[in-house]
């Protein structure tokens, strides 16, 4: 046909509605037994047609919840009028293979957009019972049941907009289909793997994410909320990670990233691939490369300002030509900024001082050097590039219009004021930007698809008490070589304490022989990606033990709970210092090498970490001041990002400089 064409979907994947209620809760159903009955926002009928369709669903005998009778279904069946939580029904595991939707609805008159309720259902892995209305949706009728064989067809023949003049398809077809759909034989299971299988390859087209990207869309999402029209410049599959997260008052601006160009796997388009050294120069090559694109968003956009992480500092000198303001986002807090401007201003005089002080800070911070990034050692190894992506970061880091922190005064006033005023550097602290995530929805879909189910997670920490269980996760980077992790896992088994750990590392060959028995009941262990706010602000998490990485930092004082800190690389060690000796709600687990490569770190044994969790956990004068610190913070941090807050007066300020600027322009 000659068409240009882009495949872009599932975009549902992208809006999975959650109620707190439902997640706890859940249908008291057994697996695969219950069918879903909608027919989409457009999809009326008449009232002749309805009871039919009421009969027929009770006499199908069969579970069911049906959107848009109720006695005699009472236990049996639901009916739901007006709108349900769609994608959060269809992922239950009531029905996993079982469900009849009928296709289709028009979001509105006009709206290309209309094959959505089938395509929740493929991403399902939902067989379906077909009865199309009207628009093209009996085209889609042949597509799953002659193409993908995963339809039965109710028998509807007859395209009409009008409900009172469609033929009446009466109960007894009705209920013969729908137990079609449900029953069993070589034929339904077959149409019910097909449906599985589709459903899986719809889940692995949805990749993680997260690092830098969700506080800088976190951030977006507070100024969009005062009124600033806020654009989002992004690559397809980073797209993927920030549409659950935003609403329709933020676009997206999306251009493609050239992976293959640059001998990168396709897909590569954040850090979250783990390259060998060799190829994470070409990643920066390629993230370098859009600066064409760049400078044509900005053409077409002509927007106040833009803001852009560190690691794009070319973004200053395109936008400086265009005279557009930017601001950087580095992704830390004042106190690692002032920490790492201390630590280059003298490098060359504290070399041979072991350990040493950071001059000048407000605190006498004393630090090893193996806790130090030391770009200048990178030389003549194949990260050496990091060492020129540093010098370029500092060449302009100064020329910028200021920065944007994550952060908030009253968590770190002697360095957000050290920042500007010893430095010379304009700020802004607009933090804890992972606030904006109140409701439960937000929260779980910040940051990727979920390794287990959030309603098991939830309702075994329900079974816990007050403060009780440990979390341990160490971000997205997190990984560790297997002999780390079996120490990890016997010292949380010795602690005796209830424990929730998110392991990244993928397999489980490192698992003790044993262990899961021994914690059973005790102890979780999430293989991939965890519902981390959902955790770290329930009642019975009582401790956190993190890598230090300032967004899980944040999260950790957000929630009001003490921390056992153990940094790996990047500025965190800095942020442990912050944690454990200015603002007194960690305890260290031993931690001295800065290092990314997990298989050369320094292993901590077992009981160095069950003495850490157990200080962490424990009684007594000091774990109590901990813990009254950290709930003070917690409070502090929520009145911040309130009306008259000072993050939420710093975004008003920023704001208004911006307009001022624009009109003397």
């Amino acid at each position: 046909m000659g068409r240009r064409a882009w495949i872009v979907g599932p975009v549902s994947l992208c809006n999975q509605e959650v109620t707190c209620k439902l997640l706890r809760d859940g249908l008291m159903k057994t697996n695969e037994s219950v069918v879903y009955v909608c027919f989409g926002s457009a999809g009326l009928f008449s009232l002749a047609q309805l009871r039919e369709m009421a009969l027929g669903l009770e006499s199908s005998t069969l579970s069911f919840i049906w959107v848009g009778y109720e006695e005699r279904i009472k236990g049996m069946g639901m009916v739901i009028k007006g709108w349900a939580s769609q994608l959060l029904i269809l992922n239950h595991s009531a029905w996993g293979i079982c469900d009849s939707l009928w296709v289709e609805f028009l979001h509105k008159l006009g709206n290309t957009s209309r094959n959505n309720s089938y395509f929740e259902g493929i991403c399902a892995g939902l067989p379906m019972v077909t009865s199309p209305l009207f628009a093209e949706q009996f085209y889609n009728e042949k597509l799953l049941e002659e193409v993908l064989k995963v339809g039965v067809e109710v028998r509807s023949k007859v395209y009409d907009f009008n409900p009172e003049t469609k033929p009446i398809l009466e109960a007894s077809i009705i209920e013969a289909i729908v137990n079609n759909l449900m029953g069993e034989g070589e034929e339904a299971d077959e149409r019910k793997r097909r449906a599985k299988v589709l459903g899986e390859k719809c889940k692995k087209s949805y990749q993680e994410g997260r690092g830098h990207m969700l506080p800088l869309v976190d951030m977006a999402k507070l100024f969009a909320v005062r009124g600033a029209r806020i654009t989002i410049l992004t690559t397809y599959a980073n797209a993927k990670i920030i549409r659950p997260t935003i609403d329709n008052s933020i676009y997206l601006y999306i251009i493609p990233f050239p992976s293959t160009d640059f001998d990168l796997p396709e897909g590569c388009e954040n850090q979250n691939f783990a390259l060998p050294d060799n190829q994470r120069k070409n990643f920066f090559k390629a993230v370098d490369s859009l600066r064409i694109p760049f400078d044509a968003v900005l053409k077409d956009l002509c927007p106040d300002c833009v803001v852009t992480d560190m690691f794009l500092p070319w973004t200053y000198y395109i936008a400086a030509a265009r005279g557009i303001p930017r601001l950087v986002f580095h992704g830390i807090n004042n106190f690692a900024l002032c920490a790492t401007n201390a630590f280059n201003s003298c490098r060359l005089l504290l070399e041979e001082k072991e350990p040493f002080v950071l001059p000048d800070l407000p605190h006498q911070i004393m630090m090893l050097r193996t806790q130090v990034m030391d770009f200048e050692k990178l030389a003549g190894t194949p990260m050496e590039f990091l060492l020129e992506k540093n010098k370029e970061i500092e060449e302009v880091d100064a020329k910028n219009y200021g920065t944007v922190i994550n952060s908030f005064y009253e968590l770190e006033p002697e360095y957000a004021d050290h920042y500007r005023k010893v430095m010379g550097r304009r700020a802004w602290n607009v933090g804890p930007v992972s606030l904006c995530n109140q409701e439960v929805t937000c929260k779980l879909l910040r940051g990727g698809e979920q390794s287990m189910s959030v309603s098991e997670c939830l309702k075994w920490l329900d079974e816990k008490p007050m403060s009780s269980v440990v979390y341990v996760c160490f971000g997205s980077s997190g990984l560790f070589s297997l002999a780390q992790l079996r120490e990890m896992a016997l010292g949380l088994e010795a602690s005796t304490l209830s424990f929730i750990w998110v392991v990244r590392n993928g397999d489980n060959n490192w698992i003790p022989e044993g262990y899961e028995e021994r914690i059973k009941g005790r102890g979780m262990v999430i293989n991939g990606w965890a519902p981390q706010l959902l955790i770290l602000n329930h009642f019975a998490v009582g401790g956190f033990v993190t890598h230090c990485g300032w967004n899980s930092s944040l999260e950790g004082i957000c929630a009001g709970l003490p921390m056992a800190t153990w940094p790996l690389f990047a500025e965190q060690f800095y942020n442990e210092k912050l944690l454990v000796e200015v603002l007194k709600v960690g305890v260290e687990v031993g931690s001295k090498v800065f290092d990314f490569n997990p298989e050369t770190r320094p292993i901590l044994e077992a009981t160095i970490i069950e003495a850490a969790v157990r200080n962490l956990m424990g009684e007594g004068e000091e774990a109590d001041e901990r813990r009254r610190r950290a709930k003070v913070l917690a409070e502090k941090a929520r009145r911040a990002i309130e009306k008259g807050g000072s993050s939420y007066n710093e975004i008003e300020k920023l704001m208004q400089e911006l307009i001022n600027r624009r009109k003397h322009v």
